[in-house]
């Protein structure tokens, strides 16, 4: 029976992950962690409060979730736990950077003094800053670009994830980048059920600024299954991975050349409920590093490039191959992608046939 511990497991999406979990694995256990902040809320965890242990800890606190590590030892662990609103982070920094960047180091510290099988980092595309104008989503290699008390934050955190991965290579570290989430428990302030309560009420909705600004948004089962799997993809040990050439209907336009892991990108969107992620069995880098960001109903296939049919070429050809695949591979096996829904299992995206 695995044992999996769940951080911010009273939060918005820590809670749906635990009730997903349970879904999934109904006869693992599962470590619920929250220290029960603004953002925490323990009647999430009513409907399953029998099926899980439930530990009031702050991850910022090593003694503490040493101490949990020990009782418990866990198999998994996914660290939910985050402050992560930016208006609170404007009125006050100092709790953010404790939860989202020392607490991030101390969850590592104890997996690696008490070994797991898999430990994984939730993190937020908020680290790279504004969108540019001229591109339509983020990509893996996007630069950091934090400019908020809390994305900041966020980015220390994902630094220090990065920092053991590289350090401590016998760890198997796994780090997400997500949408913007809705769906169940989700506070009241944020934006979506915010214009809803609005709606409701006989409210207006209210605009930001001048109401042009854009977001993605990812429902929150599509991200705790996109986060399920990738918790429990198969990886290689870096020093055993081959570099090999990716076939170019498995290579993004964004793709740098092949290096000594790969790189996976999730892409979901809100309208079909629908998350792209490898096929069973597919083979995937150590770092796993995951970028979740919402499609357009447009998307842009190919980026203007001299090189004929070389990855980012405009050439109709290599538009053709990309269509729909929203893998990124960056060495290694190549990884097809399956696309799969609410409903069924699509078939494997592979490159299309010349014409």
């Amino acid at each position: 029976m695995a044992v999996y511990l769940v951080t911010g497991a009273a939060g918005f999406i820590g809670a749906n992950y635990v009730h997903f979990l349970l879904e999934q694995e109904p006869d693992a256990q599962v470590i619920a962690v929250d220290y029960i902040g603004v953002a925490g809320n323990v009647a999430n965890l009513d409907q399953v409060r029998e099926r899980i242990s439930f530990e009031k800890a702050d991850i910022a606190d090593f003694a503490a979730m040493a101490a949990i590590y020990r009782q418990h030892r866990p198999d998994f662990v996914v660290n939910f736990a985050a402050e992560s609103h930016n208006d609170r982070a404007i009125l006050g920094p100092s709790s953010f950077m404790r939860s989202n960047a020392l607490g991030a180091q101390v969850m590592l510290e104890c997996s690696r003094l008490m070994p797991v099988k898999s430990h994984l980092h939730i993190s937020t595309i908020e680290v790279y800053g504004e969108l540019p104008t001229a591109e339509e989503w983020f990509t893996e290699r996007s630069p950091l670009n934090a400019k908020t008390p809390y994305s900041a934050a966020k980015a220390a955190g994902d630094q220090m994830v990065r920092a053991y991965m590289a350090t401590y290579s016998d760890m198997n570290i796994r780090l997400t980048h997500c949408a913007n989430n809705f769906g169940p428990y989700q506070l009241p302030e944020k934006l979506i059920p915010l214009a809803v309560t609005h709606v409701l009420r006989g409210r207006k909705i209210p605009v930001y600024g001048d109401g042009l600004q854009s977001r993605d948004w990812l429902h929150v089962a599509d991200h705790c299954s996109a986060v399920h799997q990738v918790l429990h993809a198969e990886l290689d040990p870096i020093s055993r991975r081959p570099r090999q050439q990716i076939p170019d209907g498995c290579r993004s336009s964004t793709s740098p050349p092949a290096t000594r892991s790969r790189t996976w990108r999730l892409r979901a969107s809100w309208r079909s409920s629908s998350v792209w992620i490898p096929r069973s069995g597919s083979s995937m880098s150590r770092t796993a590093r995951t970028t979740t960001a919402a499609t357009s109903s447009t998307r842009r296939n190919s980026r203007p490039n001299s090189g004929g049919d070389r990855p980012g070429s405009s050439s109709p050809r290599w538009r053709r191959r990309c269509a729909g695949t929203a893998t990124t591979v960056t060495g290694g096996r190549p990884c097809w992608p399956t696309k799969v829904n609410s409903r069924s299992t699509g078939d494997s995206c592979r490159p299309a046939a010349r014409r």
